[in-house]
């Protein structure tokens, strides 16, 4: 079990370093709560503390300055292959990665969208009336097939 756990922590880690890589981003100074820079990007405390907890929550025993260093070093590696990742171009070329992106990015504007407002019913036939097309059935074709032997 704590194996499982801490592999999905790792995937689930990867994956948001890697939408956090893809996305462009003005160059800014470090933030205030960054407890790393990995090549000038900062892994936020937030991040470092969601990994601790998931250790701790498979754990018996308290954080101390060992668990806490390997937590670090372990984001950091995580982001270390994010950015080769990137470099190789796996988020363009590898199947398996661009569906856990694709996947990430839905999860990721599911979320942010979760707070909007159902859409009106004028908005709703203006967004049918300008994708009419969207709505109509393609034209049907009747085909007999005739084999001569």
């Amino acid at each position: 079990m704590h194996r499982w756990s801490w592999a999905m922590g790792a995937v689930l880690g990867a994956l948001l370093a890697l939408v956090s890589v893809l996305r462009p981003q003005a160059a800014s100074p470090i933030p205030d709560d960054a407890v790393a820079t990995v090549n000038g990007r900062p892994i936020a405390r937030g991040d470092y503390e969601r990994a601790l907890a998931g250790l701790l929550s498979a754990r018996r025993s308290g954080v101390d300055a060992e668990l806490r260093a390997q937590v670090l070093e372990r984001l950091i590696e995580q982001e270390l292959l994010v950015q080769h990742g990137l470099e190789l171009g796996l988020a363009e070329r590898d199947p398996k990665v661009r569906l856990d992106l694709g996947s990430a990015v839905i999860d990721l504007l599911s979320a942010r969208g979760a707070h909007l407002a159902d859409p009106s019913d004028e908005e709703l036939r203006r967004f049918h009336r300008e994708r009419a097309s969207w709505f109509t059935r393609a034209e049907a074709a009747e085909v007999e097939v005739v084999r001569v032997a």
